[in-house]
Parts: structure tokens; C-alpha cells; sequence
């Protein structure tokens, strides 16, 4: 179903006019002419394909044109037709063959601008005799498989189009024309999510998605509850915050969300829910857990081996025939109740997954698994892999609230190097290795056969979220029975469907924080309708329950202040144990907590294409960076120079990699690029800086989520590099620096940055 949905999107794509294309988006429309605007809540599955449908195409559109606008585009080959096969109604697979070494640039799903003259050629004038297709594979080492959709009924009555595509469909085919082939973007992702959108009906939570209410059938009326013991030993080390969002799904509701603000210990939730979720069973069936008074017979306690229980005086043989005719009346010739046949009218038809199954799951001996299924996803591989770290390092709570190691895969591409042990790839060759010498020459067939078996033997399984649909897990024969998204605000809604479109979830669990930065969105006819949005914040916004986690454990009390206020309405509270992130360097009066150097010379400027930098806050970060590490570089674990723009970030890069004192101390990162990281002290260069009375806004720099994420990297020192007066025409950078002022933290910077040993505090 889903391939079926995916061909279709690729055939629309195939047919688009890519010049025509280029002029509609320069002169700010696109391939759809009326967007639809996301709404809260949608009246029918319908309603809900036909908005994200146009806006998809919209952001593919973005994406084709954006590879060119990047450089990011290989150059343009030369290419000629091998063979050409004719699929109907307009439809082509040709084979095209490329230079030598130049195949392998290319994959499946890429789509790739063929026309006579070379695209990348100034001179080129020829703007009909092109078309877009799809890479389908490679045949051989160097040829490619490239569909095309040439039919006249898709240019929808244009009559450019008609006749383009009546002249490409003369020529293309012959063999042995040559051509010139550009690769433009793949559309692998969009492709799924495509997908998922067109599959949301058949998912067990449509209702939910639609509506924007908690679901009151099906699953949500299962009660479930956790082992006692493994409750305890989290009571004593998660807060009631944490406490209540691992356990607010198991009321049986389908779809919970749970609001991680900055250093509220979003990763320790998830590890918590993840033991939640293993080990939960139908409400009851702990119940002689609970019976046993806590403490007695405990051998965490005790501190010995744990004892089997002794009756009190030796049973009569009577007794002894009575205990086992109670329990196991089959022995005597009783039908034995494990063995009944169920009618299928009394069948429960939900009792067919982790969560709601009548046995209890248990663990027996140490390398057992866990009967339940998880997917773990995230948008990226840093926020995921995190995830993994923690995992297999830390571990889970068992039933018995002690620690364990679950059994855990992590699936996908660019895998970090530390949890590269848990890899698929990895674990596909460890176990065709146990046969001497067979790893290496197994065969392709043997491979997927072991890849499939690991992911079927998994209790949680770790992917992005686009790559949750690729075929592996489409072939999967054993779903998962929970879904849990962590960044769940930083992924466009259809993103967070693709998990939830083919496994039969019925119980998913949306991780992030709304108030931080979105999904980037790269068609700006698609942001300004909404599509940036999550699904989190959809349901949010349309009064949908919320689980909060209250509690800051990162930052300073100093650093945490303003954006608790700010972004939480004051409801975010610091952790018990805040106060030791004082540190000595703090008694330097340019070197507190919290400070905002108001840096009065400097002035923006265009850096290498197009992005801006300052040069004169660039001087001050590192000015202070060289003076923190002289002075105080064994107080200080990590550092980071922070800034919105590229530009600025690359001048901080030139000049720590030239300074011997800076190098491999300090990193230097975008804002975007840093979101779900902390250091210990962060030096943010705002760089927007103009004269005192010129006119103009601060760009993206304005948006408060990205001011949130740069002010909340910190744990012990947060300084602010800018120009107060122009940061001051945006209302969330004129409120900080309000409380800077009131808080007597504002650093003036004026002549030689060497003076700053010697400022005073402006009050």
C-alpha cells in the first residue's frame, strides 16, 4: 500500500515542467496555487489528506530547487540512452549510461533533471527540451535506471506542457541520444511521509489525530498497571514531574505527550517509560506484590540471597493433596484451562499485543528478553543515539526494580561511533561470524535474512523517523506495540505518521518541547500555511492533555531565571541541587553567571554567501574565551561559541583552530545545530548590530524559540555578546535584556576589549 502511495507522488514529481517550476517559486508561487492553512483539528481523514497533500508537494518543490541554491548538487554529466523501455500511458524506464566513477554519486529515489543542453551552462537557452525523473537503481558500474512520466493527461490541459512533454517523448527514447543529467535531491523522506499521510486512516489512532481528543475505545479501555517494586526504586530517583509522565499511559490512553523543557531530564523519562511500558500488565495482575509488605523478605534489604519461602509446620499428606488438587486440577483428570478453546465471539481482539496481554511479563535469568515491542524515533541521529548511549550504559528497572541491559538495535545510517555495537550491520556480522569465516563471505540473501531476524528478535528497536519507513521495517511480520517519538515538536506532522503508517501501534508517546525550535521547513509558501508545526503542537494548541516535566537539573539558578518566566510562565522550577553549578571564576565580575556584553562598535556585515557575521563580537567571544581558559581552564569542563548565523559560526572555527590556547577546548556550533546539547559555559554572539537609529528587524534571530534554545544551553556562565539597541526592537531579546539590566549583569563594551578586566557593571 504504501509503495503504491510513494509511485504516486514520484509520478507527480516526474511530470512538473522544472523550469517553469524555477519562475513560479522566484516569483513566489509554486506548483499548487492555493495552500491550505493547518487547522487544529480535521472533520475526516479527507479533509486531513487534502491539506497535507498540497503542502508536501509544496516542500518537495523546495527541495528540488534548493539543492542547486546550496551547491550542494553534483555537477552535471553527460549521459547517454542504452535502452528504453515503454511502460504505458507515457510511462519510461530508460537506462542511461554515465562516464566512468560517476554512478556511484547517484541513489534510488534521487530525482534527476535530464534536458539537451547543460543545465549548469550559462548559455543554455533551450528550456522545452528537458524532463525530471526518478532513479529506480543501478544496473551495472556504470548505468543508471531512471523512470520518467511523459503523459500528456499529467500537464493537467497546459499547452506548454502538452507539447514538451510530446517532444521529449519523440526524443528521449532513442538509443543512443545523448543527454545532460543533474542530480537535484533524493525523495526518500517525502516519498514516506507522503505515504503515511495517504495511510493515516487504517492506524488504530486516526481518531485521535483527528479530533484532537485522548482516545475513549479500544485500547484506552485496558487498565494497566506497573510492578510496585520497580515503582519504588524509581520513587527514589525521579521526580513526581517525571514520575507522572512515565505512568500516564497506563490508563490505556492511546496518545500521550510529554513537554521536556530544557534540562528537565527528558532522556531519563524515556529510559523510565521504556521501563514502564516492558513491563506493564492488565491492572491486578501485581497484586501479590503489592500484598507483600515492603522490606519483608527482601533481599535488597536484607542485604542476603534472597530465600524461598518455608511454611511453618510440615503439611499432612491430606493437606499436601488438597494444595495440588487446588492448583493443578488436571493432575486428577479435571480439563486443563490452558488448553480451552477460546469462542471467537468471546475472543478479545485487542489482547493481541505487549501491553494488554493476560500473562505477565517476566524476565528469566539475565539474558531473557522482554516480550513487549518498542520503536524509539527521533527526527536526527544525535537527539537518537543519545537515546542508545544511555541504554546500553545505563540500562532499564525490571520488574524488581533492579537494572538491566534490554535488548536494543539501532537502525539507519551515519550511526555515531559510540553505540555502534548495537548497530544492525553490526550485529548481522557478529552473528554470521559465529561461524568461522562466514561473515565475510555470506551471501546478500543470507544477510537480509540475519538483519531480519534481529529486528524481530528485538525488545526496542532505534531509527529516525524517516528511515522507519524504509523496507526493512515495511517487511517486519511482528509490529511494535508502542511507538515513542522523542523531539517530537522538532518534526512536521507527516514526519511523525511515518513510524505509525504500516506497525499497528496502538499506543504512541510524542516527547519534545514545543516552546524550542521547530522543523525546518524549506518552502517559505508552506511555512507561512503552517506546515513547520508539529503534531505535538497541533494537539496542544487544540486543549489535548500534557504531561510537564517541572524540574531543571542543568542551569544555573542565575541562567534559568528569565527563560522559566519567559517560556514557561514561571511554572519551570529549579532542581534541589542547582546551587553546586557555582563555580570560582563566577567572583570575576566579567565573568558571572549570567551576563549581556552590550557591545556597542560592532556592526553586521554579508560574510561568503550571503549569511552575516560581526566581527567586532567575534573579537569580544573569543577575547573572553582566551581569558576564561588562562585564568580558570581547570574549572572548565566545556565551552561553546554559539551563534544563529553560519558565517559567524565559520570565523569563530578560523580563528580557535589558529589559537593553540583555543584548540580542541572550545566548539563552535550554530544555534540550530546545538538544540538538545549543553556545556558549561556558553558564549552567544547575537551578531545583528546596526547604527543607533537605522530601521529594520533582527531576521530569524526574533524567533523566540531559537532565542529559548541559545539561552538554555548553559550550566554554569551564559554571556550574550550583542548590540543592545538593535536587539532591542524585538520583543523577547528587549525583555532579556530588561532583566540584565535588572539584574545588574549588563557589561558596556567600549574601545579596547583588554579593558573589560577592568568594567564595572552597568546597574
Amino acid at each position: 500500500m504504501e509503495s503504491g502511495y510513494a509511485a504516486q507522488l514520484q509520478e507527480i514529481v516526474q511530470s512538473w515542467d522544472y523550469w517553469q517550476l524555477e519562475r513560479d517559486v522566484t516569483d513566489g508561487k509554486g506548483p499548487i496555487s492555493q495552500l491550505p492553512t493547518i487547522p487544529k483539528t480535521f472533520s475526516s481523514v479527507q479533509a486531513y489528506t487534502s491539506t497535507f497533500q498540497p503542502l508536501l508537494l509544496e516542500e518537495a518543490a523546495a527541495q528540488l530547487l534548493r539543492g542547486q541554491d546550496e551547491g550542494s548538487v553534483a555537477l552535471s554529466q553527460r549521459c547517454v540512452v542504452a535502452a528504453c523501455e515503454d511502460k504505458g500511458e507515457g510511462r519510461l524506464l530508460l537506462v542511461l549510461t554515465l562516464p566512468p566513477g560517476v554512478n556511484s554519486s547517484f541513489s534510488e529515489n534521487d530525482v534527476v533533471l535530464v534536458s539537451r543542453d547543460d543545465p549548469q551552462s550559462e548559455e543554455s537557452t533551450d528550456e522545452v527540451h528537458h524532463a525530471l525523473g526518478m532513479v529506480a537503481g543501478h544496473e551495472g558500474e556504470q548505468s543508471l535506471r531512471v523512470r520518467f512520466n511523459l503523459s500528456e493527461v499529467a500537464q493537467a490541459g497546459s499547452a506548454a506542457g502538452t507539447a514538451r512533454v510530446k517532444r521529449m517523448s519523440a526524443l528521449l527514447p532513442v538509443a543512443g541520444s545523448g543527454w545532460w543529467l543533474l542530480r537535484l535531491a533524493n525523495t526518500s523522506t517525502i516519498q514516506r511521509e507522503w505515504a503515511a499521510v495517504h495511510c493515516m486512516a487504517h492506524s488504530p489512532l486516526h481518531d485521535v489525530l483527528l479530533s484532537a481528543k485522548p482516545s475513549s475505545s479500544g485500547v484506552a479501555a485496558k487498565q494497566l498497571e506497573a510492578p510496585p517494586r520497580m515503582l519504588e526504586a524509581m520513587a527514589e530517583s525521579y521526580n513526581a514531574s517525571q514520575l507522572a509522565a512515565v505512568t500516564a499511559g497506563l490508563d490505556g490512553t492511546s496518545l500521550t505527550l510529554i513537554q521536556g523543557p530544557p534540562g528537565t531530564g527528558k532522556t531519563k523519562t524515556i529510559l523510565g517509560l521504556l521501563s514502564i511500558v516492558l513491563h506493564a500488565a492488565p491492572r491486578g495482575a501485581f497484586s501479590s506484590q503489592r500484598a507483600q509488605p515492603a522490606g519483608e523478605g527482601s533481599a535488597a534489604q536484607a542485604g542476603k540471597p534472597e530465600a524461598r519461602a518455608r511454611p511453618s509446620r510440615s503439611l499432612t499428606p491430606a493437606e499436601v493433596h488438597a494444595t495440588w488438587q487446588a492448583h493443578c486440577p488436571w493432575l486428577t483428570g479435571a480439563p486443563d484451562p490452558r488448553e480451552a478453546v477460546v469462542p471467537a465471539e468471546l475472543a478479545d481482539p485487542s489482547d493481541d499485543y505487549g501491553l494488554t496481554r493476560r500473562a505477565i511479563p517476566f524476565r528469566i535469568g539475565k539474558s531473557a528478553g522482554i516480550r513487549a515491542r518498542v520503536l524509539v524515533c527521533a527526527p536526527a541521529n544525535s537527539a537518537l543515539d543519545e537515546i542508545v548511549l544511555r541504554l546500553i550504559t545505563s540500562g532499564l528497572t525490571d520488574k524488581d526494580g533492579k537494572a538491566f541491559t534490554p535488548s536494543v538495535v539501532r537502525v539507519g545510517v551515519n550511526i555515531h561511533h559510540s553505540v555502534q555495537s548495537v548497530a544492525l550491520d553490526t550485529l548481522v556480522t557478529l552473528r554470521l561470524g559465529s561461524e568461522a569465516g562466514k561473515a565475510s563471505s555470506a551471501s546478500r540473501l543470507e544477510r537480509d535474512r540475519a538483519r531480519m531476524a534481529i529486528l524481530e528478535e528485538a525488545s526496542i528497536v532505534c531509527t529516525t523517523l524517516s528511515f522507519s519507513g524504509s523496507a526493512s521495517f515495511v517487511r517486519l511480520a511482528r509490529k511494535f506495540d508502542v511507538v515513542i517519538v522523542d523531539e517530537a515538536a522538532q518534526a512536521v506532522e507527516p514526519a511523525v505518521l511515518v513510524p505509525l503508517a504500516h506497525g499497528g501501534a496502538r499506543q504512541v508517546y510524542l516527547v519534545g518541547d514545543p516552546v524550542q525550535l521547530p522543523a525546518t521547513v524549506l518552502s517559505s509558501r508552506a511555512l507561512a500555511h503552517g506546515y513547520s508545526g508539529s503534531l505535538f503542537s497541533r494537539l496542544q494548541s487544540a486543549g489535548y492533555p500534557v504531561q510537564v516535566l517541572d524540574t531543571q537539573y542543568r542551569m544555573h539558578p542565575a541562567i534559568s531565571a528569565w527563560p522559566a518566566r519567559f517560556f514557561y510562565d514561571a511554572e519551570l522550577v529549579d532542581g534541589p541541587d542547582v546551587h553546586t553549578l557555582a563555580a570560582p571564576f563566577h567572583a570575576h565580575r566579567c565573568f558571572p553567571p549570567l551576563a549581556f556584553f552590550d557591545c556597542m562598535e560592532g556592526m553586521e556585515s554579508r560574510g561568503s554567501g550571503g549569511s552575516l557575521e560581526n566581527r567586532e563580537e567575534a573579537q569580544l567571544a573569543l577575547k573572553l574565551c582566551t581569558e576564561l581558559l588562562g585564568s580558570y581552564g581547570g574549572e572548565v569542563e566545556s565551552l561553546v561559541l554559539l551563534a544563529p548565523y553560519s558565517a559567524q559560526v565559520s570565523a569563530f572555527k578560523r580563528h580557535v583552530s589558529a589559537n593553540a590556547a583555543l584548540k580542541g577546548r572550545v566548539e563552535c556550533s550554530t544555534v540550530d545545530g546545538y538544540q538538545g546539547r549543553e556545556a558549561d559555559v556558553v558564549i552567544f554572539s547575537s551578531v545583528r548590530a546596526r547604527a543607533q537609529y537605522s530601521r529594520g528587524g533582527v531576521g530569524f534571530l526574533a524567533d523566540a524559540r531559537r532565542q529559548n534554545v541559545a539561552l538554555t544551553r548553559a550550566k554554569r556562565a551564559l554571556w550574550v555578546v550583542g548590540r543592545a539597541t538593535t536587539l532591542q526592537c524585538s520583543e523577547p531579546w528587549a525583555a532579556f535584556i530588561d532583566h540584565c539590566r535588572a539584574q545588574g549583569c549588563v557589561i558596556p563594551v567600549l574601545g579596547s576589549h583588554d579593558d573589560l578586566l577592568h568594567a564595572t557593571l552597568q546597574t
